[in-house]
């Protein structure tokens, strides 16, 4: 065989082996290309799902028969969110709610054991956070109370627990009466 012949079937081998190395190349970009239109539509379709939860809990909270707080995690625990019925429920412009302590809507005879409550629940948390964390959230704590602010007073009770954001109150009117 000649230098010529020699090199021309080493070319025909180069050639060969980059043809399927262009196949190869070709299929594992399409495999790529595939996966992350798959992994892309799972990511759509999970977040459709949870835009789908959010607004059904949003609904709930706005809307549902318990009033919704969230409240700075200290033993006055101030308002920083009041679902829309909870104001309309009180009468009040959530502005005047806002930084107001939950102990101020409560009758003051009952205000000692909505304190407790919250204590119970801080130190809970705080407990839960110094032992690492582990696998079970802090306990919550439920207390009835009766509502009293200005001329609205009715039985209540209150299921607080603490959160990422603060304590959360969800409050639930029993009677009420003007």
């Amino acid at each position: 065989m000649s230098g010529t012949e020699r090199s021309n079937s080493g070319n025909g081998r180069a050639r060969g082996a980059s043809q399927k190395s262009d196949e190869r190349s070709r299929e594992a970009n399409r495999i790529h290309c595939k996966e992350t239109r798959d992994r892309r539509r799972e990511r759509e379709r999970a977040l459709s799902e949870h835009v789908e939860l959010l607004k059904l809990c949003q609904s709930i909270v706005e809307h549902g028969p318990d009033l919704f707080s969230l409240h700075n995690a200290t033993i006055d625990a101030p308002f920083s969110y009041l679902c829309d019925n909870f104001t309309m429920r009180l009468q009040m412009p959530p502005e005047a709610m806002v930084g107001r302590s939950l102990l101020s809507i409560v009758d003051e005879r009952e205000a000692l054991s909505l304190r407790n409550a919250i204590f119970q629940v801080l130190n809970e948390a705080q407990h839960h956070h110094h032992a690492g964390g582990g696998s079970d959230p802090p306990g919550g704590a439920v207390v009835h109370v009766r509502i009293a602010h200005g001329q609205i007073f009715c039985e209540a009770s209150m299921s607080i627990a603490c959160g990422s954001h603060g304590l959360i109150v969800v409050t639930r009117l029993y009677s009420s009466g003007s």
